[in-house]
């Protein structure tokens, strides 16, 4: 928008502002501002975002052509107002000039640096107000071409999103919070389809017609780390994110680490947050912020690789501390791997490797950590374990091989030896130490399985 090309549009200014007598000064100055304009006021951080978003008191508000925003809010920073807008797709091209009563070169930087449009000191009496006002006037509202929102914001913003969600109750409300977000005038920003399988997902990803996946960890045909794990293979350049109503600290780092963007509760995705965390996740795994570097899923298992079982271990050790749970890690291999590589050949070694994954993840949790150290080696790491012996895993793990080996047409049986070691984490010195007590414990379990 111009005001020179034609009559001019009423420019719509957002301030954001907590002090009063500030308010009345800008209020004031821009009574000699000849372009038609309106002023709406919002006094902290978060009834700025509100606004912003259309949410809550705010729903009709309009789309600002510009923010005046100063800093020091209360409820929430001005430099985070101007880092969640600046994030949003949807928003950042709204130009936002930040009023700030400090000078100093560091302060200025950082607001550039989080992407402001211009720096401002704030004056501090009614003539240096309207001056300042009368050069934004001249600028902002006459010279510069200001977004409109169909610049960037109409319907190509549109985005599809699949949902992986089992409860009919949990689609419902989704698809509610989701057509509560109209943008530009439009219906809604989202295009939404529910499925409740897995496997049903799995085509829709196939089809390429996905920008988002929001999925519960708990369907019908799988559960669990399982749910991302597939997922991700499947579409590695759709994000993820996590809905679930498990509140398991653990579990969430697992999902990050294997994939997903966010991890999010189901209490909390009525409103505007849903919407802004899916069109966040976009905006990452488009600009690359949100693609892993450095692979930590195994592919030929889905479970964790050895670099993906370090990185998640070391979480899980910060929380059980926080929680003062206890560890317990097995630590297994597969018998006679070398066997089925020499008689059956390499490709069916690779399945026996993934049914071996397939049976750990039957026998564990959805939170406890399974990985491929490497080779026929395996781990899983389970915290919260108070109750749980050793022998009742083994007896599991057994009874699943069992089930396994009756039910599979392979010319071989699977076979684990397995090792355990358990502590309270505070007699913990390093995972490291954990894992050569529960390897040490595997070969003193082959060696009396052998009568040596």
């Amino acid at each position: 928008m111009n005001a020179m090309d034609g009559p001019a549009k009423t420019v719509e200014v957002l301030l954001v502002e907590d002090n009063a007598g500030d308010v009345r000064l800008i209020v004031e100055a821009l009574k000699s501002c000849q372009v038609p304009h309106r002023l709406h006021v919002a006094t902290d951080g978060v009834d700025a975002m509100e606004f912003l978003t259309r949410a809550g008191k705010h729903a009709e508000a309009p789309r600002p052509d510009l923010v005046l925003l100063d800093l020091n809010l209360p409820r929430r920073h001005g430099r985070e107002v101007l880092k969640e807008v600046k994030r949003d797709p949807n928003l950042r091209s709204i130009p936002i000039l930040v009023l700030t009563t400090t000078t100093a070169e560091a302060e200025v930087r950082k607001v550039y640096e989080l992407s402001a449009n211009c720096c401002i000191t704030k004056p501090v009496n009614l003539d240096q107000f309207r001056r300042v006002m009368k050069s934004l006037e001249e600028f902002w509202f006459r010279t510069a071409n200001l977004p409109t929102p169909d610049d960037g914001q109409g319907g190509s913003t549109r985005l599809r999103v699949l949902v992986l969600e089992d409860s009919p109750v949990d689609s419902g409300r989704i698809r509610s919070a989701l057509a509560k977000e109209p943008r530009s005038g439009q219906a809604a920003d989202f295009e939404v389809t529910c499925v409740e399988r897995l496997a049903t997902g799995l085509e829709f990803l196939q089809a390429g017609d996905v920008d988002a996946v929001l999925l519960d960890l708990t369907l019908p045909d799988a559960r669990g780390l399982e749910v991302v794990v597939q997922v991700h293979a499947k579409a590695p350049n759709v994000p993820i994110l996590v809905l679930t109503a498990i509140e398991d600290e653990g579990l969430a780092l697992q999902t990050l680490q294997a994939g997903a963007q966010d991890f999010l509760p189901k209490a909390g995705i009525e409103g505007g947050s849903l919407g802004r965390a899916i069109r966040y996740a976009v905006e990452r795994q488009q600009s690359g912020a949100g693609q892993r570097e450095v692979p930590l899923i195994d592919e030929m298992t889905g479970v964790f690789n050895r670099r993906g079982f370090f990185a998640v271990a070391e979480q899980y050790i910060k929380l059980a501390r926080r929680t003062r749970s206890g560890l317990l890690l097995l630590f297994g291999d597969l018998d006679g791997f070398k066997g089925i590589n020499d008689k059956h050949g390499h490709a069916e070694g690779d399945r026996a490797l993934q049914e071996t994954a397939k049976l750990l993840r039957q026998t564990f949790r959805g939170s406890d950590i399974i990985a491929r150290l490497g080779g026929d080696e395996f781990v899983v790491l389970a915290t919260e374990t108070r109750g749980v012996s050793p022998e009742t895993l083994l007896r599991r793990l057994e009874a699943n091989l069992e089930a396994s080996n009756t039910a599979g047409k392979r010319p071989y049986k699977l076979a684990m030896s397995v090792g355990f070691a358990a502590c309270e984490v505070e007699g913990l010195t390093s995972i490291e130490d954990l894992l050569t007590r529960a390897d040490q414990a595997m070969y003193e379990a082959k060696r009396r399985r052998r009568g040596l």
